[in-house]
């Protein structure tokens, strides 16, 4: 009787310590976990009040900004909807980003004034977005960018939140 009491607590043991490894074994890879976002590549990044563009490259070719009254901006609202004006009229579009820092834009609506000196400008913008696979943020500027390089949007941040003080 005492050699069946030893037997079963023995099995009884081995049982919870295979547990125990079980529980201890590293993750097989089966479900793995997305690596961090880097500051610059980091989703939330984005969702600052307002962003206003600095510089606009399209398809290779600089296109100038002028200096004017109406500047052209976009803003991250939510995780998944940006808006902005584009010197002239006002767009909204959905969007998508991810921590290894990929960003894609759906369609992009806007309203239909008409300015003149701005529609050409405007358009090169709103083409611009269009081709948008990536974004980085530093140094107080996000910079969009299609894959290829060719295509490229920068933004300043606005003065008082690169300061820190808001």
């Amino acid at each position: 009787m005492n050699k069946r009491i030893i037997l079963t607590l023995t099995t009884a043991i081995a049982i919870f310590l295979m547990f125990i490894i079980a529980a201890c074994a590293p993750n097989s890879g089966a479900n793995p976990q997305p690596a961090p976002a880097s500051a610059e590549t980091d989703p939330q990044k984005l969702m600052i009040p307002r962003w206003f563009l600095s510089a606009l490259t399209l398809d290779g070719q600089a296109v100038e900004i002028p200096a004017g009254q109406q500047q052209m901006t976009i803003q991250f609202e939510t995780a998944t909807q940006a808006n902005g004006t584009g010197g002239c009229n006002s767009f909204g579009a959905d969007y998508q980003a991810s921590q290894d820092g990929k960003l894609t834009f759906g369609p992009i609506v806007t309203t239909e004034m008409a300015c003149e000196g701005w529609m050409q400008l405007e358009s090169a913008y709103y083409q611009a977005l269009g081709k948008v696979q990536q974004f980085r943020v530093g140094e107080g500027k996000l910079t969009l960018s299609s894959s290829d390089g060719k295509t490229t949007l920068v933004f300043a941040m606005p003065p008082k939140w690169r300061t820190g003080k808001r």
